[in-house]
């Protein structure tokens, strides 16, 4: 498996393409934004996109998925647990109360945004394993940033797509709707902390830290 990684938005989201190298196709992990960006990437490098896997609901990481799904003819697939988070503008971040006031930006600022209100075409559970483009994705079930909040494991070359669930020395937040501190932190160290020492954690915003470093830095480790 062979990385791209694409930072977008007006947060800074970090969007994953994970590429077979021996049949160029690729998988998109959470393309928050841009979408006109990450189709630039994806053609610049003649891959083939057969499925976008998002870590969670959260507008920021969903805001291209409507774009790259038309210009693929692909499938965006969520946890089952977020599916109607996904649907909602204005439990998801995008719009309403809870919103972050972001939606002038992308009206503004990118052509290629969504609605804020995302339909799945599939959903997983968790320790489905999700194989696409001869890569295999264990998911993990990681409840707190929101309730269905997931991880990808590529156990065969130790990376985790970690989404908002676990950051360098840091998480996610959990103030919006169905998060939880308590959930989160117990997602971190009875989950996260169990894997490998030497899994390398590919976050949803900032650089990519390892679960051993995280075990002795991060903010949650002691609790």
């Amino acid at each position: 498996m062979k990385l791209g990684k694409i930072t977008v938005g007006p947060v800074q989201t970090n969007c994953y393409i994970a590429v077979n190298e021996e049949t160029s196709e690729c998988v998109i992990i959470d393309p928050g934004a841009e979408g006109d960006r990450i189709e630039e990437f994806i053609n610049a490098k003649s891959l083939k996109p057969v499925v976008i896997l998002l870590t969670h609901a959260h507008f920021d990481h969903i805001m291209a998925v409507d774009y790259l799904r038309r210009t693929y003819g692909i499938k965006a697939l969520i946890s089952n647990t977020d599916e109607e988070l996904l649907a909602d503008p204005y439990r998801n971040g995008f719009s309403g109360d809870s919103g972050l006031g972001l939606e002038y930006y992308y009206a503004r600022h990118d052509k290629t945004a969504g609605s804020g209100a995302v339909i799945a075409d599939g959903t997983f559970k968790d320790q489905d394993v999700l194989s696409y483009a001869g890569i295999d994705f264990k998911v993990i079930a990681t409840p707190g940033h929101t309730k269905g909040s997931v991880c990808f494991y590529v156990e065969k070359d130790k990376i985790l797509f970690a989404g908002d669930t676990l950051f360098l020395e840091s998480a996610g937040r959990t103030d919006l709707p169905t998060g939880s501190e308590k959930a989160i932190i117990e997602s971190i160290r009875e989950v996260l902390f169990k894997l490998p020492e030497d899994v390398v954690v590919l976050s949803g915003h900032g650089p990519r830290t390892n679960i051993g470093y995280e075990k002795k830095n991060n903010i949650y480790a002691g609790w």
